[in-house]
């Protein structure tokens, strides 16, 4: 009996899991090789009752990828950073410790977005070499816009929704090389091509001289 109520406990705790609100980036399909652009799609996922807004901070390691640019999704978002809030900070210069600060949005004006959706794009240079990593680790902005979902209510970081990190690492790029040729080879096919041609084109005046009967 006790077993049968523990292992009920066991499969409801963990369908209440199912389906949880997320803020992550999207790395499906995404190659890092060294001297690329990539650019990463920050994505809300799973707010069933919407996402009024919020703010994220990032760290990373800046040895391995350079973050060029962050720009929230503004045909979501009306308030974004420059836009109703302070500009992103961006810290390339701190090793694992390199941070972009200040990624804040709500949709004040626009209707509040629901289940799942693009909130930012985050625009990195791969300059690490093959097999280098990095962890992405999101937070909650501390001082930014706190998350809040449609109805107003203040979502706590990893309670009501999910957040935190995320690894990538640099790959080799595929190459498939075309096979050489050698030079008597190539002689060969010319001397071949040649003989072709040269019989083909007697065939035609062959035709073209023959007597009508």
């Amino acid at each position: 009996m006790y077993r049968s109520i523990t292992a009920l406990f066991l499969v409801l705790t963990s369908m209440s899991s199912w389906g949880q609100p997320s803020v992550g980036f999207d790395l499906t399909g995404v190659t890092f090789t060294t001297g690329s652009t990539v650019s990463l799609t920050l994505v809300g996922s799973n707010f069933t009752n919407g996402l009024l807004g919020g703010g994220v901070d990032l760290q990373f390691n800046s040895a391995v990828m350079d973050l060029e640019s962050v720009s929230v999704n503004s045909s979501v978002f009306d308030q974004t950073p420059g836009n109703g809030f302070s500009p992103v900070v961006i810290t390339n210069t701190g090793g694992v410790d390199s941070t972009a600060t200040g990624v804040d949005f709500a949709a004040f004006i626009n209707p509040t977005p629901v289940g799942t959706f693009d909130i930012a794009s985050f625009q990195f240079l791969v300059e690490g070499s093959v097999g280098s990593s990095t962890n992405l680790t999101l937070s909650a902005d501390c001082c930014g816009f706190a998350f809040t979902d449609g109805s107003f209510n203040t979502l706590t970081p990893n309670v009501d929704f999910s957040i935190g990190t995320q690894s990538v690492s640099v790959s080799a790029v595929t190459v498939t090389s075309v096979p050489e040729i050698d030079p008597t080879s190539a002689m060969s096919a010319l001397v071949l091509l040649l003989g072709s041609l040269a019989v083909m084109r007697g065939r035609r005046e062959a035709r073209v001289f023959a007597p009508r009967l």
